[in-house]
């Protein structure tokens, strides 16, 4: 088994050097440029610019209706339910 390693080894020590061909750094530099800074399509951002209006939208929605004076009860029973609390303490003390 040790023989078989230093057989292998042995093939290492064999490698040399190859010559590149003349622009070969400055094409692999083009293509790693090109892959990091990919272009996005205008109709993705204006998709998710109105999306993101969209859910601001709903938030501030929610938001508003939610703190009427009669949803507080429907409130107050979810948090029951789910055993929830609303103070700051953190062990049950």
């Amino acid at each position: 088994m040790a023989m078989d390693i230093e057989k292998k080894l042995e093939l290492l020590k064999n490698i040399r050097q190859v010559d590149a061909p003349p622009f070969m750094l400055a094409r692999i530099k083009e293509r790693i440029h090109t892959i990091s800074n990919p272009v996005t399509p205008v109709q993705w951002k204006w998709a998710f610019g109105l999306a993101g209006l969209i859910m601001i939208a709903l938030n501030t929605f929610v938001y508003l209706s939610g703190n009427k004076a009669e949803n507080k009860g429907s409130i107050e029973t979810l948090v029951g339910t789910m055993d929830m609390s609303n103070t700051n303490e953190l062990y049950h003390e």
